[in-house]
């Protein structure tokens, strides 16, 4: 987080230097705390890097605009040093990316399904089967962030653990089958933001697996 504050406080020296016809735009909160700094054109338009700071002095985001419209990055931070980055192109949303405070990407828009592997899941118990009367922890993977899929486990009751995680407390098989139900969908979805509304989720892939109930 540090080397990208520091490639930020970069980018926002340059524009200073770069932007000589642009004029200083500089809000503060009632406390004389900065909330907000970037440059506008000569037509009064946002251009280039603003900063928008909480008011305990935080860096809430850093947006970069080209005449008015969202060009170029817009990073949002949380308090617990996860970042929200979404690129735009002339007030386009390009894409979205979510990365948690270990730098693991955990949600992407657009995804790229072409080479997922298949989902594979084991249980922490050591068997290949829920059995019934029991509670195991199960886990899957599919290279696929977490926040991009929604996992159902029709007729169980589950408790979530973690991501891709959860702990399976009870597992009624298929009707006429002695098989448990575990459906993931993976979906694409970008984060609704006021400046570029989503549009709604789309289901990009959807696998059915079956798991052995004895």
């Amino acid at each position: 987080m540090k080397i990208i504050l520091t490639l930020i406080a970069s980018i926002v020296i340059v524009a200073a230097f770069s932007q000589t016809k642009d004029r200083l735009v500089e809000t503060f909160y009632p406390d004389g705390t900065l909330k907000e700094r970037g440059y506008t054109n000569t037509e009064g338009l946002k251009n280039g890097v603003f900063m928008y700071y909480a008011e305990d002095g935080f860096l809430d985001s850093s947006i970069t605009f080209k005449n008015g419209k969202l060009n170029g990055p817009k990073n949002v931070y949380s308090v617990n040093h996860a970042m929200f980055t979404s690129e735009f192109f002339n007030g386009r949303l390009v894409s979205q990316t979510v990365f948690d405070s270990l730098n693991n990407i955990t949600f992407k828009y657009p995804l790229q399904l072409k080479d997922k592997p298949k989902t594979t899941y084991h249980f922490a118990s050591g068997r290949n089967y829920y059995e019934k009367g029991t509670a195991d922890t199960l886990t899957i993977s599919n290279g696929v962030p977490y926040g991009n899929q929604f996992v159902n486990f029709p007729g169980a009751r589950v408790r979530p653990i973690k991501n891709f995680s959860w702990e399976i407390l009870s597992w009624n098989p298929q009707p006429d089958s002695s098989m448990g139900k575990m459906i993931v969908d993976i979906y694409e979805i970008s984060i609704d933001i006021p400046e570029a509304p989503s549009k709604g989720s789309k289901t990009r892939s959807r696998e059915v697996i079956l798991i052995p109930v004895k």
